[in-house]
Parts: C-alpha cells; sequence; structure tokens
C-alpha cells in the first residue's frame, strides 16, 4: 500500500521539487479542466533553487509537500508579508500543485490545513490562496470554501 507523508521542504528534496514544479507548470498545462494563468511564463529553474535554497530556513516562508511514497505529488509554497500600507501581516500562496493525476483529496486537504496552521502561528491577519498555476477552478473553490476560505478579488493582466 503506498504511503502519502505531508512534510517540510528540506535541501534534499530541492531537485526533486524543480522538476515536479517544472512538470507540473510545463507538461501538465494541457490537462483537460485545468487552467494556468502562468502558461505564457517561462519557468526559470535557477531562480525557483535560488528562492528554495535561501528561505530554507526562514520562518516566514511555508513550503510544504506531498509525497506518495518517495515521489512528490503535490506542494504549496506561501510566505507572510506586510502590505506596504500596513503593519499587519498577511499570509500569500506562492504557487500551490497538486499532480492531476493524484486523487487523494484527503492528502490535499492536510496540506492545505497545514499552510493555514502555519499562518496562523505566524500571527497574520489573513491568509490567501490564489492557485495561480494550474488547477480545475471548481474543485480549487470546494476546497477553499470548505476550508473556511471566500472569494475575494477579481483581476485584471495585460501581456506585453
Amino acid at each position: 500500500m503506498a504511503k502519502v507523508v505531508i512534510k517540510r521542504y528540506r535541501i534534499e528534496d530541492i531537485e526533486g521539487i524543480l522538476d515536479h514544479i517544472h512538470n507540473f507548470l510545463v507538461e501538465d498545462r494541457g490537462q483537460e479542466g485545468y487552467e494556468n494563468h502562468y502558461k505564457n511564463i517561462d519557468f526559470d529553474r535557477s531562480k525557483v533553487y535560488n528562492t528554495l535554497i535561501n528561505r530554507v530556513n526562514d520562518i516566514d516562508f511555508f513550503c510544504n509537500l506531498i509525497f506518495l511514497d518517495q515521489d512528490i505529488v503535490g506542494g504549496l509554497c506561501a510566505y507572510v508579508a506586510e502590505p506596504f500600507f500596513s503593519s499587519e501581516r498577511i499570509a500569500y500562496d506562492q504557487i500551490f500543485y497538486v499532480t492531476p493525476t493524484f486523487a487523494n483529496v484527503p492528502a490535499v486537504i492536510r496540506l492545505l490545513r497545514t499552510y493555514v496552521e502555519w499562518a496562523e502561528q505566524r500571527n497574520v491577519v489573513e491568509c490567501r490562496m490564489c492557485s495561480s498555476t494550474g488547477y480545475n477552478q471548481e474543485a480549487f473553490t470546494k476546497l477553499c470554501q470548505l476550508n473556511g476560505f471566500t472569494k475575494f478579488e477579481v483581476g485584471f493582466a495585460r501581456r506585453f
């Protein structure tokens, strides 16, 4: 029986994270029912590597992974920051991804809950989820609503 584990990333996980995120953002873009708002933006492997290396011990940086046996099948990375107009702290997700073939909903819920718990421990006033990478909008909305999130913001973008 396959073992599902959720844990914080470590330095030895970084190469696997890079491969997994690259595959998710670049190769899994064509999955039916999934949206990817970053499909026209290049993946910079060295930038992701440097971010993960430099923030591995940063308590205001969150990066938990879902492992199926020894393979990464999902993850959520986030950070805490203050808006320039306030001293209040907000937790912002940077990437939330789950391999489209990984169908273990309880593990995905547990991953999201680890993020919420982490954010609460950082004394934030708000915990945000935008999941702008690749996702099924309907499933993502249900997941967030089941975990106490409400819809906020509608945005626009202009590509140059």
